[in-house]
């Protein structure tokens, strides 16, 4: 069952359809019921050259992951929703399976690049919430086989309570089991509705189901799902529109270019970063509009995710005299950044 949601490639990865999990990374986990809470915990992370390593007993989640965000230097937001006791060992892993591992089982999304050391200072982890909530009669358990310290397999045992012998099906299952139904029988409205589900799961299995049996009622159904109430699931429905292989790019970046309007600031920093990795004229032209927003957080993100790219250098240039004098000083280190490397070498 996929859990996790990546919102943005790593360099020179195809970008994921959407919603995918992962387990694994010598990792033992096991959530505690609410008696365990008074119990001594211990965190130890370890960051070192792009390497992730976590051994923490009978720990709060929340400061588990407040400790790899001030290791890493990756901002995590959201963090201290997860207040959920675990116990975990992790011997370095890249940071995307770390980051995998210990949110296994929450609803989150990667906004950025974490391919690297450098770049994942400016990526960000937003964290929505579990997808099922941890009881005590629940144990997950992960095991992984390692070698020369490289994570090899990765397997992973969920135990859900049972009824006598029969485990009780998950309304995410059913969901799932009815998108495979209507997929089989070519029910194009059943899909749409499923397009609509605040399941990060459901949605992007039902909009790859819906693309292949009809690209445009997929594309209707994404369009649908943008006016949701809810900004989570708006991020899920841009995530997918922007990812999508039919959708027309004019229609991407002009949606990509509204969101840039939106009140949560989740939805502006994905379509910022989607904006900067395609890199068009278009694009950059709403970017350096985004500049104008009163939140320097947002025009740093704009900086950060535009990098040293040649299309952007006017947008730095105007940033120089921004009024804030974080953005205006990542904007005067991007731009020596970029004549540094546009000398030739000695």
């Amino acid at each position: 069952m996929r859990h996790v949601r990546r919102l943005a490639a790593s360099a020179g990865d195809d970008v994921p359809r959407a919603i995918f999990g992962l387990r694994g990374a010598v990792l033992t986990l096991v959530l505690l019921g609410a008696s365990a809470a008074r119990a001594e915990s211990t965190i130890k992370v370890d960051w070192n050259k792009g390497r992730l390593s976590v051994s923490a007993e009978n720990a709060e989640l929340s400061q588990v992951l407040r400790e790899v965000a001030h290791q890493t230097g990756i901002k995590i937001r959201g963090s201290q929703d997860v207040q959920q006791r675990v116990s975990m060992h992790l011997s370095e892993v890249s940071l995307e399976k770390g980051l995998k591992a210990l949110l296994d089982g929450v609803d989150y999304a990667v906004l950025g690049d974490i391919s690297s050391p450098e770049k994942a200072r400016s990526a960000q982890v937003v964290v929505f919430a579990w997808l099922a909530p941890p009881d005590s009669n629940s144990n997950r358990a992960a095991g992984a086989n390692a070698a020369s310290n490289s994570v090899q397999k990765a397997r992973a045992t969920v135990v859900r309570g049972r009824v006598g012998s029969e485990a009780e099906e998950t309304s995410q299952e059913k969901a799932m089991a009815a998108v495979e139904a209507a997929a089989a029988k070519g029910d194009l409205e059943a899909l749409s509705k499923a397009v609509l589900s605040s399941d990060p799961a459901v949605q992007s299995q039902a909009f790859e189901e819906l693309s292949k049996l009809n690209p445009q009622a997929a594309l209707d159904a994404i369009s649908n799902a943008l006016k949701s109430d809810e900004p989570a699931e708006r991020l899920q429905a841009l995530q997918l529109l922007d990812q999508s292989e039919q959708a027309d790019n004019d229609v991407v970046v002009s949606t990509m270019g509204q969101a840039l309007n939106a009140d949560d600031t989740s939805i502006k920093d994905y379509a910022i970063q989607a904006l900067a990795r395609r890199g068009g004229s278009q694009e950059m032209d709403l970017l350096r509009q985004a500049m104008g927003d009163p939140d320097p957080a947002v025009r740093l993100m704009v900086l950060e995710s535009v990098g040293q790219q040649t299309e952007a250098l006017p947008l730095l240039q105007q940033a120089v005299n921004d009024s804030d004098p974080s953005v205006s000083a990542a904007a005067n280190q991007l731009l020596k950044a970029a004549n540094e490397a546009s000398q030739p070498p000695k």
